[in-house]
């Protein structure tokens, strides 16, 4: 079973002998998303056991003694920061203005992709050394170009580029919110939310996969990932995994 001892937790907060709670606030989100919470007493102390998940931001004292205990919280989040990389889709009907409205949207988000990948279908009119010529200049962070043949899949074609821990899919030229790997960010980390997958919006924009899964799965091969995903979950009784962008 997956457990967490808060016993030597800098984060954990005490009053005497007996743990009272968590300075983070780790304790209820995790127990709120599926953790059980055990009360131990050993070595004279009297303290939380949280069952069933692990607690990504416990950190010992050695770790508290390497750093300024006011920047404690700061750097145990970017500790835990997860990588996110995000696809932009170029079918025929878009054009270079609508590649660079994308790139305007990902160099203003307030957490950077690790990675952008533009995949070009093979019907896009443009020339793709404009393509590459515009995202080199313009991009913020790591980026790729990938031109796909007629017959190959794009999603799949441009998740063999991906090494963050989650990809995102959007269609070139549609507006990406500002906030939406912060927010997603937070959900996870602060708010210890699980996730597989985010639906994408009514208009099939803004899915999250995790890559791993993506990988696991085989793509699109045989269905549509967010399809096997959502079957996968549906069978193990987790379907809370599987969540929509508006709700986290």
């Amino acid at each position: 079973m997956i457990a967490t001892s808060c016993e030597i937790c800098v984060f954990a907060t005490w009053q005497g002998n007996e743990q009272k709670g968590c300075k983070l606030n780790r304790i209820s989100k995790l127990v709120e998303n599926g953790a059980e919470l055990d009360k131990v007493t050993e070595n004279g102390k009297t303290h939380f056991n949280i069952l069933n998940r692990w607690c990504n931001k416990c950190r010992n004292t050695d770790w508290g003694d390497r750093h300024p205990k006011r920047k404690w919280a700061e750097i145990a989040s970017k500790e835990v920061q997860l990588k996110y990389d995000i696809i932009v889709y170029c079918e025929g009907s878009n054009t270079l203005e609508d590649i660079e409205k994308s790139l305007d949207f990902i160099n203003t988000q307030t957490l950077l992709p690790n990675k952008v990948i533009f995949v070009i279908d093979f019907d896009f009119k443009t020339d793709i050394d404009d393509v590459v010529n515009l995202v080199r200049d313009s991009s913020k962070t790591i980026w790729n170009v990938i031109s796909v043949k007629e017959g190959a899949q794009p999603l799949d074609e441009a998740a063999k580029s991906v090494d963050g821990f989650y990809y995102c899919v959007f269609g070139a030229g549609v507006h990406i919110p500002n906030n939406f790997l912060s927010k997603i960010e937070s959900a996870i980390n602060d708010d210890a939310l699980q996730i597989s997958a985010i639906e994408p919006d009514s208009t099939n924009n803004g899915m999250v996969i995790q890559k791993m899964l993506h990988d696991r799965l085989s793509g699109n091969i045989g269905g549509l990932i967010l399809d096997k995903i959502k079957f996968l979950c549906e069978e193990q009784g987790h379907e809370r995994l599987i969540r929509k962008y508006d709700e986290l």
